[in-house]
């Protein structure tokens, strides 16, 4: 299965995951949090479009530190997924917006 796949099915589902995510700069290691939405977004640099998943960092690797927080990632920058079945669905926190503009290309979300 695909990771936009799993990752959707994790969004469906409301089941928290650990990721690695490999991009330049940032904090290497295993990241674990609650999936949001997967979305595109197209620039004048990536007219084609990128997938983005907002999702909410609980623990893990980051380069902020500041944790639990927000956190916007490259879905071709995510190397590895897999979902934490043996947990608990996670809560929708009060800080998510899921009329955000940003989800008008949204493949899927909360």
């Amino acid at each position: 299965m695909l990771i936009l796949d799993q990752l959707a099915a994790a969004i469906n589902s409301r089941t928290p995951v650990v990721l690695e995510y490999q991009r330049q700069g940032k904090t290497p290691g295993p990241r674990y949090g609650n999936p949001y939405a997967i979305y595109m977004v197209r620039t004048k640099d990536h007219p084609e479009g990128r997938w983005y998943l907002d999702w909410y960092q609980t623990d893990g690797a980051s380069e902020r530190g500041k944790l639990p927080d927000w956190r916007q990632l490259i879905l071709t920058d995510v190397v590895f997924l897999n979902s934490q079945h043996d947990l608990a669905p996670f809560n929708i926190i009060d800080t998510y917006k899921p009329n955000s503009e940003r989800y008008n290309q949204v493949f899927a979300k909360v």
